[in-house]
């Protein structure tokens, strides 16, 4: 177990990678190639300046700085807004406003979902992977936390600070939450898209069981112990028994360690006796309806401050984001 923490000592020396929002101006002519290739452009929009956005109430603290929800003063859609500190960005830091939380937060109100309610929401979370993977990105950090509830009830993924555009080849950099890393990554081997069907495995593990695979029932082991785990040990299935062969079967296979072996590529997971029910147009569509789905968040009313923490709700002030 000692070489995990060798491993982990020799990836915090590694330099920061970049996300793909700024490869474009950092890319090498190979890299600046295969982007064409993979018609990835720049979405045309006009100018937009603090003015255009009102800063109604702040709902929350992160590392790098604070998120507000607000609305925007050209279609009064209300949105959401981080305020960090000023860098060479050809972005606002501005998007649409999820006001139904996020699935970590959600399982840790109802513990674990029904299998059909779950395999709407892999499905979903499939599509989303290849629609990343046809744009030649890994997200490499797939979690609950990263997973927002919209206001059908259906999943939006957000939270591309860790991606990577790697097109047709390979990485290795060592990055991500820990629960969700491959076999491959945490051997410090090149892994390609098939690391990100395991985070797939890893997320349906967690939704119907309650708690992330190769866990104690704490979900807290030490990094080392459960690197060899995940390495060495067989993924196991406890504290359910009413879930069918087929649920069990799909989870095996997306999380099998041998990358040659897993069940990768949307067509094919799709395919599988857990998914075949779904009509993969309907889930693209989002014709089904989620356990989330008739949860009714009228956002175009008055933003109700009951939705978030005591500690958030103060006077909106604007001196954070015009200041120079």
């Amino acid at each position: 177990m000692g070489k995990w923490k060798g491993l982990m000592e020799r990836n915090k020396k590694q330099p920061k990678i970049d996300s793909f929002s700024t490869l474009s101006s950092s890319a090498t002519v190979e890299s600046q190639t295969e982007l064409r290739n993979f018609r990835i452009r720049p979405y045309p929009c006009s100018s937009i300046s603090v003015a255009d956005f009102q800063f109604l109430t702040k709902i929350g603290q992160g590392v790098f700085g604070e998120a507000w929800f607000g609305r925007s003063v050209r279609d009064n859609k209300p949105c959401a807004m981080k305020a960090i500190d000023k860098r060479n960005t050809n972005y606002p830091p501005v998007t649409e406003y999820l006001g139904a939380g996020d699935v970590f937060d959600k399982l840790a109100v109802i513990g674990y979902l029904d299998e059909y309610d779950a395999k709407l929401l892999v499905a979903e979370m499939a599509c989303a992977l290849d629609d990343l993977r046809k744009c030649g990105v890994v997200l490499r950090d797939f979690k609950t936390e990263n997973i927002l509830v919209d206001n059908h009830g259906h999943l939006k993924l957000t939270d591309f600070g860790l991606s990577k555009f790697i097109g047709r080849r390979r990485t290795s950099s060592w990055t991500g939450t820990m629960v969700i890393r491959a076999p491959k990554m945490i051997r410090g081997a090149e892994y390609d898209y098939s690391a990100e069907w395991y985070s797939l495995g890893v997320f349906a593990y967690e939704i119907i069981f309650g708690r992330t695979p190769f866990m104690n029932h704490l979900n807290s082991l030490p990094k080392d112990v459960f690197y060899d785990k995940v390495i060495n040990e067989e993924l196991t299935f406890r504290g359910r028994h009413d879930l069918s062969e087929n649920c069990l079967s799909f989870i095996k296979q997306l999380m099998n360690k041998d990358p040659k072996a897993r069940l990768v590529g949307l067509a094919d997971i799709m395919k599988h006796p857990w998914l075949s029910e779904l009509e993969l147009y309907k889930v693209r569509n989002r014709s089904y309806k989620t356990l989330w789905s008739n949860v009714n968040r009228n956002l175009k009313g008055t933003l109700k401050l009951s939705d978030f923490s005591s500690d958030y709700i103060h006077a909106a002030s604007l001196k954070f984001f015009v200041n120079d």
